[in-house]
């Protein structure tokens, strides 16, 4: 019998977290990049990387709560890290 995946219910949570560095100055990366920001899909590393364009390609993806952004609970990479971090030095 073949089952048709259409009549199952489905709930899907994606979370995506993209750390870049940006060690290009080729157009080609940084237009990549400029578009990760402006889709939603990463975060803009602001202490290391002052670039106004990037920065604000970001905070237009959060105004309007696209990608990563649509979850109130999305964590910073270096967050997550530093509490990673935290929580191993704490189990030895």
């Amino acid at each position: 019998m073949e089952h048709d995946c259409r009549d199952v219910p489905l709930s899907l949570r994606v979370s995506t977290n993209a750390t870049i560095v940006q060690r290009s100055s080729s157009s080609q990366a940084l237009g990549v990049i400029l578009e990760m920001l402006e889709e939603g899909h990463a975060w803009h590393y602001n202490q290391y990387d002052h670039n106004k364009r990037l920065n604000e390609a970001e905070q237009s993806a959060r105004a309007v709560k696209k990608g990563l952004w649509s979850d109130e609970l999305a964590v910073p990479p270096w967050e997550y890290r530093n509490e990673r971090h935290k929580k191993a030095e704490s189990q030895r």
